[in-house]
């Protein structure tokens, strides 16, 4: 598993509104960490679980809007 493609994964579904999409990208996320995964870190050198966790926000944010 890449962790970071994953992460990826949920963003570019958080920006075409697939909120299902990006759970199901940020549950194999929090799955791979919680199994001893590594965390990545992003191009811009934001941790990945920083990176998740805003995300998840998103996320949030979009399923109470839909």
């Amino acid at each position: 598993m890449d962790p970071l493609a994953c992460l990826l994964r949920a963003a570019d579904a958080l920006s075409a509104g697939d909120h299902h999409e990006a759970c199901n990208a940020l549950d194999d996320y929090y799955d791979w960490r919680n199994a001893g995964g590594f965390e990545p870190t992003t191009a811009s050198g934001q941790r990945g679980d920083d990176y998740a966790d805003e995300l998840v926000r998103q996320a949030r944010k979009l399923r109470r809007a839909s």
